[in-house]
């Protein structure tokens, strides 16, 4: 669903004039992932099995989800959009350096997460009405449905 158009939101670099909101957004999510690449090359940042990689950053992660927390449950009068969103980026720019550590098995991950996502359709999951989530139709607070649509044996 295309967003509406944001007066403030106006393309930081020149090349993201007149890109759909689609672009933009793939473009600086690209951007940020080669930035991640060239950082860890930049400080020679060395790789380890899959679990010392994890073990090592997770504490980095937890750091950075801690400041968007912080910056989401401020007081509505110290509300920062813009802080917020540089908290929620740098969690994606650590969470990206963990599969950049991780080498093929971060690639396989992402590969997999991506394929799962793709095959979720509205005939197999629904979108929670609270939460917003999108959830596997027949788990715990999914809608009901009749019995021959889900599979069930009468």
């Amino acid at each position: 669903m295309p967003k509406s158009p944001d007066p403030t939101s106006t393309p930081k670099h020149p090349d993201q004039i007149g890109q759909s909101d689609r672009e933009r957004f793939v473009n600086t999510a690209a951007r940020l992932a080669a930035e991640v690449y060239d950082f860890h090359e930049r400080w020679a940042l060395e790789s380890g099995t899959p679990l010392e990689v994890i073990i090592k950053r997770t504490p980095m992660l937890d750091e950075e989800v801690g400041e968007l927390k912080e910056e989401v449950e401020r007081p509505d009068s110290e509300f920062d959009e813009a802080a917020m969103a540089e908290e929620a980026a740098d969690v994606l720019f650590v969470a990206l350096g963990h599969m950049e550590q991780l080498g093929s098995v971060g690639l396989s991950g992402m590969d997999a997460v991506t394929s799962k996502n793709i095959a979720k359709t509205t005939k197999s999951h629904f979108k929670h009405p609270v939460s917003g989530k999108v959830t596997r139709i027949g788990r715990k607070d999914s809608p009901q449905t009749d019995q021959t649509e889900s599979g069930a044996r009468s």
